[in-house]
């Protein structure tokens, strides 16, 4: 067996006995809650048709990037700069932690008088509650750069625009540990923006099935956001992987000099 092979079946592994024992616990039951599992399976592929898929999947998957897009733009460029400069970041922190402190979904309403309920509010919503994962932990990784880089490339010469890419560099991996936070928040406040303001969605199709007590649909839906959920986390670790090879390097070469 390979190494994928292993890979796969240890992760595999635990999912499939969880789902085989909640298979046993609810086949046979009567509980109008807790369909039994088969059930809610076979009502999948009818409940999340093309139809619906177009109807409320893309506008979700189209506002939880866009929103993830800005959030990681604003922190990329905030955090650089703020790590960069300690007095400005000293100037910032009382607002930073104000912002940070503050719940996303208590700004939603102000969002709505300004934006009203179009896509423009569960974006701003989206983006606004990823944002502090990630600008923190590039303010870190910034600061963390070592004094003697900063003054080599102060000696050399280096345009402002260049010393800020490789400090960024340098703090890339704590910009996508913030990164793996922020992509569980913005499926969270996906569905919060969707439940409360929105004619289309995942939320909003979730929060329909309750409301119609057609509990086995609503459970079709929470599962698909389990599944997007997974799959969003998998498409995050492998842009991690790939943007911070030199990285991993960087620990390989450390551990045969060692």
């Amino acid at each position: 067996m390979n190494k994928i092979a292993r890979a796969c079946v240890w992760n595999l592994a635990l999912p499939l006995a969880l789902l085989g024992v909640i298979a046993l616990a609810t086949e046979g039951g009567d509980s109008i809650f807790f369909p039994p599992l088969s059930q809610v399976f076979s009502a999948f592929p009818e409940t999340w048709d093309w139809a619906r898929v177009t109807h409320d999947v893309v506008p979700s998957l189209y506002r939880l990037l866009v929103g993830l897009l800005i959030g990681a733009g604003f922190a990329v460029v905030a955090g650089t700069v703020l790590g960069m400069a300690p007095r400005l970041n000293l100037l910032a922190n009382p607002v930073i932690a104000y912002l940070r402190a503050l719940p996303s979904p208590a700004i939603i309403p102000m969002f709505l008088i300004l934006f009203g309920i179009g896509d423009l509010t569960k974006i701003a919503t989206i983006a606004l509650g990823t944002t502090w994962p990630m600008l923190l932990n590039t303010i870190d990784g910034v600061r963390s750069v070592p004094a003697v880089q900063l003054e080599t490339m102060r000696v050399l010469g280096l345009p402002r625009l260049s010393r800020c890419w490789l400090c960024f560099r340098h703090a890339s991996p704590q910009f996508f540990a913030g990164a793996r936070q922020s992509i569980s928040l913005a499926i969270i406040l996906m569905v919060v923006s969707e439940m409360v303001m929105s004619t289309n969605g995942i939320g909003y199709a979730v929060i329909q099935f309750q409301r119609q007590y057609s509990i086995t649909r609503m459970w079709t839906g929470i599962i698909l956001l389990g599944l997007l959920g997974v799959l969003a986390a998998w498409a995050g670790e492998t842009l991690e992987r790939r943007c911070t090879r030199w990285y991993a390097g960087l620990h390989r070469r450390q551990e045969l000099t060692r």
